[in-house]
């Protein structure tokens, strides 16, 4: 064989050979890095998952607590009504009593003064 053949086939079989570990070297590259980016991304979208799931949970608990002390708040109110009308009612009926009592106790004196001078004349 020709040694200058078979030296200029190496010579390009070297060159192939390069160029091929090259291109598998940036084919590597790449899967990497959009393995890379692929990972992130979805971690980002997890992140930005869980930040929306605790931020409804705790719009909902906000919600419901406000819903609870208007709740206690209405209840108050209510009870500070049936309270006020109560002791309404509690005066007056004290006082038609107070008032019955004094006028049962006038007719009685005008009655006994009435029966008094009967009895006089």
């Amino acid at each position: 064989m020709d040694l200058k053949f078979t030296d200029g086939v190496n010579k390009r079989t070297e060159i192939i050979a390069s160029k091929l570990v090259v291109a598998v070297v940036v084919v590597v590259v790449v899967v990497v890095v959009v393995v890379v980016v692929v990972v992130v991304v979805v971690l980002l979208l997890v992140v930005v998952l869980i930040v929306a799931v605790v931020t409804v949970v705790v719009v909902v608990i906000v919600v419901v607590v406000v819903v609870l002390l208007v709740a206690v708040a209405v209840a108050a109110a209510v009870v500070v009504v049936v309270v006020v009308v109560v002791v309404v009612v509690v005066v007056v009926v004290v006082v038609v009593a107070v008032v019955v009592v004094v006028m049962v106790a006038v007719v009685g004196m005008v009655v006994e003064a009435v029966a008094v001078e009967a009895a006089t004349k």
